[in-house]
């Protein structure tokens, strides 16, 4: 799959090695959540502010604003920094999430 936005993008590694990349983070929270069966060594998502910047999603924190919009129409962006993300906030709106408030956020909507 070749990703076509690098600001919303994320990858999931299997402890196998295995790598499934998506161009939102929303599919691969949905992804994670239909493969209960699998054990994921890394979940990844593109730093909002650092585009093409792989980063750690467990510790990022995430923002959904109607004026960020994402491939998927989430309106989902991740930071790596809390304090980008709330500055992001600041300036477009929305509401702020850890990664298992987003988690679950996601999916359990569909």
């Amino acid at each position: 799959m070749t990703i076509v936005d690098t600001q919303h993008a994320a990858e999931a590694v299997t402890d196998k090695g295995k790598a499934y990349v998506f161009d939102a983070i929303e599919c691969m929270i949905q992804f994670k959540a239909g493969h209960a069966d699998k054990d994921f060594a890394l979940l990844l998502i593109n730093d909002y502010a650092e585009a093409g910047t792989l980063k750690d999603a467990t510790q990022a924190t995430y923002l959904i604003s109607s004026q960020v919009p994402s491939p998927m129409g989430a309106f989902l962006s991740g930071f790596s920094n809390p304090q980008d993300a709330e500055k992001m906030r600041a300036a477009k709106g929305g509401d702020l999430y850890s990664w298992a408030e987003i988690e679950k956020k996601i999916s359990t909507t569909k």
